[in-house]
């Protein structure tokens, strides 16, 4: 059987999205930074979503308190937040989609992935998150 692994590259977030096709004997650290693939002659594909749960929609809504000395004063002019402000110089935002910074972001986005990956076929591994196998095809 064959894998598709879909797991975040840590090492810079700055580099594109790569999508790369390896055989086994080809795979290496660079090329699988998060992967290991022990099936001789397996064929498999790594892609990086680092920013995937970036909007996904959230079960409820967040409030969050943003004090006005960390953000830009440019944004505080543009949209008169010190009108908006408490007296200790803080706004209160409502979030409805996935964020940095929200600890439940990337599991919201994960449960997403996995939902649309299940409509075509893929299943997750139960043992190796991020590690997905199709159920009638090989990759």
């Amino acid at each position: 059987m064959s894998h598709m692994a879909v797991l975040p590259d840590q090492s810079d977030q700055r580099k594109p999205t790569q999508i790369a096709h390896v055989s086994q004997q080809a795979a290496t650290k660079s090329t699988i930074p998060a992967s290991v693939i022990s099936t001789p002659g397996a064929k498999f594909m790594t892609m990086d979503i680092p920013n995937f749960y970036l909007m996904t929609p959230l079960l409820r809504p967040e409030d969050i308190r943003v004090k006005l000395i960390d953000l830009p004063e440019e944004i505080i002019k543009e949209y008169k937040l010190r009108e908006k402000a408490n007296k200790k110089g803080c706004i209160f935002l409502k979030v409805v989609k996935g964020m940095y910074g929200l600890p439940q972001s990337g599991l919201l986005a994960n449960q997403l992935l996995e939902k649309r990956l299940n409509k075509h076929g893929y299943f997750q591994s139960k043992i190796v998150p991020g590690l997905w196998a199709h159920k009638t095809r090989p990759m």
